[in-house]
């Protein structure tokens, strides 16, 4: 009864945590949010041309034959998440018939360890989302990413798409 309580309370804390620490990572850096309600469609592009590990290591090196399945994943992941919550602005993989493009730059990611229930962690990223107009070349917005977290996982490959598929959903809730 008392280990059972005691998992509900961590769940909970860490639940909280969670939604605590990545609701504030987001901020509004240039242009116009409203885009995001725009009746409009995009195509997604990942950017980790200079992604680090912990900002110690090249990501692509510090994944070695993994890097390929994360970034999948991660590419995967972002626009499944963004289309489930929006009301407007919309990921579609053919650009052609894409006003903007969606991308996400990622700089660093960082593992923070849980306590919970062993090994599980959460992947933090730093980095910015850019979304531009095609026919103009002009960045419509621009939202820092600053020390986001997304959801706890014990698998290391999972967290990645975890992450970014957590910080897609937020992005819809800025104002």
């Amino acid at each position: 009864m008392i280990k059972s309580m005691r998992k509900i309370i961590f769940t909970i804390i860490a639940l909280t945590f969670s939604v605590f620490v990545s609701a504030a990572r987001l901020e509004i850096l240039s242009g116009d949010v409203n885009v995001l309600k725009e009746n409009a469609t995009c195509f997604f592009v990942l950017d980790l041309t200079n992604a680090t590990f912990e900002q110690k290591e090249n990501f692509k090196d510090w994944c070695g034959i993994n890097y390929d399945e994360r970034v999948y994943l991660m590419e995967t992941a972002f626009p499944e998440s963004f289309n489930k919550k929006t009301k407007g602005l919309r990921i579609v993989t053919d650009e052609s018939s894409a006003k903007y493009k969606i991308v996400l730059h990622i700089d660093n990611f960082v593992r923070k360890l849980g306590r919970m229930y062993g090994a599980s962690a959460w992947m933090r990223i730093d980095g910015y989302v850019s979304i531009v107009e095609l026919g103009t070349n002009k960045e419509v917005l621009r939202i820092g990413i600053n020390k986001f977290y997304g959801d706890q996982d014990f698998k290391e490959t999972d967290r990645f798409p975890k992450a970014v598929s957590v910080l897609a959903e937020k992005i819809h809730k800025l104002k």
